[in-house]
């Protein structure tokens, strides 16, 4: 792997398991959400892994799913993801 691949400069597998990153900790925290926000943001084409979760069956996921979507939806009316 060479250093300028991206999970090389950011230590992460190139594809991270969105719902991973979604799960766990406190129900009023956001995980990882952030991440996943990132991840999304740079590869504009998973957005449609993201919005599979908004049926997962923890609904904690699906909360935080929504949350991103409509955080990018946001982001998209000022920059094109693709």
């Amino acid at each position: 792997m060479n250093e300028s691949s991206p999970a090389k400069r950011h230590n992460y597998p190139v594809k991270t398991d969105l719902r991973r990153l979604l799960t766990g900790g406190d129900r009023r925290g956001i995980a990882d959400s952030k991440r996943v926000r990132a991840l999304v943001e740079r590869r504009p084409a998973r957005v449609k892994e993201l919005a599979a979760l908004t049926t997962d069956e923890d609904w904690l996921v699906t909360q935080r799913a929504v949350d991103l979507l409509e955080k990018l939806g946001d982001l998209e009316q000022h920059v094109h993801l693709g």
